[in-house]
Formats: C-alpha cells, sequence, structure tokens
C-alpha cells in the first residue's frame, strides 16, 4: 500500500491534532455546507411529517405524487435541455418574490374582502337598475344568494374571531389548545 493511505489510516484512527487537510478553507466551507444541508432536509422532513399527520392520506398521496412528478419533470428539462438556467439565477429569484408577493396579497384581499364585495354585488342585483339585473323568475335565487353571502360573513367573523382568541390564549396560558 502506499505510505500516505497508511498515514491517513493512522491520522483517522489515532486521535490527535488536526489534519492539515481540514485547515483550508474550501474544505471546511465544503464541511458546512454539508452539514447545512443534512439539517435543513432533517427540518424539511419533520416539517413535512407534521403536515402529513394532520392531512388525510389522500390528500398526501396525491401531494406526494404532485411533487414528485414536477421534481422529475424539472430534472429531467434542466438535464437535457441546452438552456443555461444559472446564468438568470437573479431573474428567477426575482420572478419568484414578485409572483409569492403578488400570490398572498391576492389571497388576502380576496380572504378579507370577498364575502363582502359579493354582498354588495347581490344586493345591487336584487334592488336593480345597474348594469347587472335580475328577472322576476330569479328573485328566490338571488335571496338565497344574498342569505348565502351573510352566512359566509358570519362564518369568516367567527374564524377570525377564533383565531384571535385561540393566539390570545395560547400567548397567555402557554398551554395546548383544543
Amino acid at each position: 500500500m502506499d505510505k500516505d493511505v497508511y498515514k491517513g489510516l493512522i491520522n483517522f484512527l489515532v486521535p490527535g491534532p488536526p489534519s492539515l487537510e481540514f485547515l483550508e478553507l474550501e474544505v471546511r466551507n465544503g464541511f458546512i455546507k454539508k452539514v447545512y444541508a443534512i439539517l435543513t432536509t432533517c427540518a424539511f422532513s419533520l416539517a413535512s411529517a407534521i403536515l402529513a399527520s394532520s392531512s388525510s392520506w389522500q390528500g398526501v398521496v396525491i401531494g406526494f405524487m404532485t411533487s414528485l412528478v414536477c421534481c422529475i419533470v424539472t430534472t429531467l428539462i434542466a438535464w437535457f435541455t441546452n438552456f443555461d438556467f444559472t446564468r438568470y439565477y437573479f431573474y428567477i429569484f426575482t420572478a419568484t418574490m414578485v409572483f409569492s408577493f403578488y400570490t398572498a396579497m391576492t389571497f388576502t384581499v380576496e380572504y378579507f374582502f370577498g364575502p363582502f364585495d359579493y354582498l354588495a354585488y347581490d344586493t345591487q342585483r336584487i334592488i336593480g337598475s345597474k348594469t347587472m339585473n335580475i328577472s322576476a323568475e330569479e328573485y328566490i335565487v338571488a335571496s338565497i344568494e344574498l342569505y348565502l353571502d351573510a352566512v359566509q360573513i358570519l362564518l369568516f367573523m367567527v374564524q377570525f374571531a377564533s383565531l384571535k382568541l385561540w393566539c390570545h390564549k395560547s400567548k397567555v396560558t402557554d398551554e395546548p389548545q383544543d
């Protein structure tokens, strides 16, 4: 065997001062990246397990299969295409942040103002003399829609109040709530 193999084996088996190879900046940075990758993988695995345990098994299977197909297709496209995605990282990152912010704002606005918009729309349809009018035969359906809008607003307010109360109780008592 080669002298370097024996030297490496002895350095591995016999505790002593750290190897000079680990003192290089590139080796340490590589080690730190691997440790962070392992910790991140473990954290995401734990978060995924917690989310999966609180969902139905059908939803978990559908989510898993969808994620698997998306990952395989993306990997194949990145592997076999001649397009260099790495040159456009800044644009991809910026587009992702813009779309994420836009999506969050859209869902927030729809969640908070959606029920009130539908209530105003259905009320004006019943009153008439606006762009969208209903005929005399549709008054029953429109009144049911108006009633459902009021119920939707009630459910929204109950959810909002329950969330606020649950957050307040958990902050005060630090006990899990049912």
